[in-house]
């Protein structure tokens, strides 16, 4: 409206540029971009005389309206993350695809999915889900976290690439790749739905604005900086203020004047404010907690090394766990204490020895993403919500080297005579490299790790930990793990990064 359009089906809807209708989804193709002289000339033709002035509207896809002077909405126009991603492309559009394609399938198959959605490991701020034939929910953060779960590869890809808080020419220039990509793979999915046995229920036509936009978001973010300067979704999270003023401070009749009235607009505007000050000083007292030394570990339990192999005596991974270690802290403690490992007298624990157990844990990290810092709260609980959670982490093995691991235990060592150390128990996990993936993997982009043996387990000093990572047990082999590589935007480029360092 704004930018004079006839509308999502006149024949250039796209408010950017003169796409025709019947080639938006084409997105390998550019086309002119319009311009505010395009506007005035065809309005000076069209009053001068209709008949001349109507064809050129028409073509252009124009309303016949004056614009605005001193204005530009074609440039004005930008992309939103909430309506083109999350709640375009992916909630009324893919997800919509899926739930026909298993609404025809035998019920086994939506069974064997909403299973493995149940079993999706928890993670902060990853909204879990029942089912999603009939999701009860459908607000973007929720669609955001279904997408993560199910994983639609080429929109995850370009969905964690478009949102990033910051860019560069590499991440512009994957974006457009990847575009590429998701274009050619439509035309693909287009072609099978046509030879299929689900035409009449699966789309076909996918000419409309919402999917061509994403040609031009490379522009918008070289011209405006990156996506969230330019969301409606802060906008919209305030409509429950204005909606709280119009159901209890108004009597439903002519609303506009008493919206305008001061005592209410003030209203409207103090629930705004009392809003974001809620939110400001909720991510205030948070982060004073991440910096505050002692609130990034949350303590469990004082046991001795003999109640802990007591505890998990079936567990493999607690073999020998005294005598590994004693082992550990003998190889470690010259290091950090800066001794002759020669000269050094080693340290004995007896089985009384007492560790203080942590059951979570605030990994601060600078993030790949912007280079701020960021926080990650990793777990290892045996009743976290009353079932056991034992998160893997991203560790560092050397000075350019990372690894993938799983918690086992976490815990303060208090040596006499040297000091507290804190230290974690883990279970490495190899991560296959390309030449081992099969076609499978290969076409979706997966990183499937592997568990190693259970003995296997081994003692690093808590400040090794990189990050917390997500992953999900296949469920076809009880070893092996999909590494969840879109939960933000730090451990999507640090899976980059994997990728090219291991391919």
């Amino acid at each position: 409206m704004i930018c004079l359009l006839r509308g999502t089906k006149g024949k250039c809807p796209c408010p950017v540029c003169l796409a025709p209708l019947k080639k938006l989804s084409d997105l390998s193709k550019t086309f002119e971009a319009r311009t505010t002289a395009q506007v005035k000339d065809a309005y000076v033709v069209y009053l001068r005389k209709k008949s001349d002035g109507e064809p050129i509207l028409n073509a252009l896809g124009l309303r016949p309206v004056e614009k605005i002077p001193h204005s530009e909405p074609e440039a004005a126009a930008s992309f939103n993350p909430l309506h083109y991603l999350h709640h375009g492309i992916w909630g009324y559009h893919l997800l919509e695809e899926i739930k026909i394609i298993l609404n025809k399938l035998p019920c086994m198959y939506a069974a064997e999915l909403e299973s493995q959605l149940d079993k999706f490991p928890s993670w902060r701020n990853l909204a879990r889900f029942n089912g999603i034939l009939h999701p009860s929910q459908a607000v973007d953060e929720l669609m955001g976290s279904l997408a993560n779960i199910i994983c639609s590869l080429n929109y995850l890809e370009l969905d964690s690439l478009i949102v990033l808080d910051a860019h560069t020419e590499r991440t512009l220039g994957m974006i457009e790749a990847e575009l590429l990509t998701f274009g050619n793979e439509l035309k693909e999915y287009i072609v099978h739905v046509r030879d299929g046995n689900l035409l009449e229920h699966l789309k076909t036509e996918w000419n409309f604005p919402k999917i061509h936009l994403w040609k031009h978001v490379v522009q918008d973010i070289r011209t405006k900086g990156v996506v969230r300067n330019y969301s409606t979704r802060p906008n919209e999270k305030m409509h429950g203020a204005l909606k709280d003023t119009y159901q209890d401070h108004s009597n439903g009749k002519d609303v506009a004047v008493q919206i305008l009235r001061i005592d209410n607009h003030c209203l409207a505007m103090k629930l705004i404010k009392d809003r974001i000050d809620a939110e400001t000083e909720h991510a205030t007292a948070e982060s004073s907690a991440g910096n505050d030394e002692d609130s990034n570990i949350d303590d469990k339990a004082i046991d001795t090394i003999r109640e802990i192999m007591g505890d998990h005596a079936t567990r493999l991974e607690f073999h020998s766990f005294g005598g590994k270690l004693t082992n550990f802290i003998n190889q470690c403690l010259p290091v950090y204490l800066d001794r002759d490992p020669y000269l050094w007298v080693n340290v004995s624990f007896p089985e009384i020895f007492q560790l203080k157990e942590h059951a979570c844990l605030k990994v601060h990290y600078k993030s790949k993403m912007d280079w701020r810092e960021a926080t990650d709260y990793v777990h290892c609980n045996p009743a976290f919500h009353g079932k056991p959670h034992y998160d893997a982490i991203i560790f560092q093995i050397s000075l350019d080297e990372v690894a993938f691991a799983r918690l086992e235990i976490m815990f303060l060592c208090d040596i006499p005579g040297f000091g507290k150390y804190d230290f974690a128990l883990i279970c490495p996990l190899t991560a296959a490299i390309s030449t081992n993936w099969n076609s499978f993997d290969e076409a979706l982009r997966l990183t499937r790790i592997k568990a190693c043996p259970h003995t296997a387990s081994m003692f690093i000093p808590i400040w090794s930990l990189v990050r917390g990572a997500l992953l999900y047990l296949d469920p076809k082999h009880k070893d092996k793990f999909l590494v969840v590589e879109h939960i933000d935007g730090d451990m999507f480029l640090h899976m980059k990064e994997w990728s090219v360092n291991r391919g």
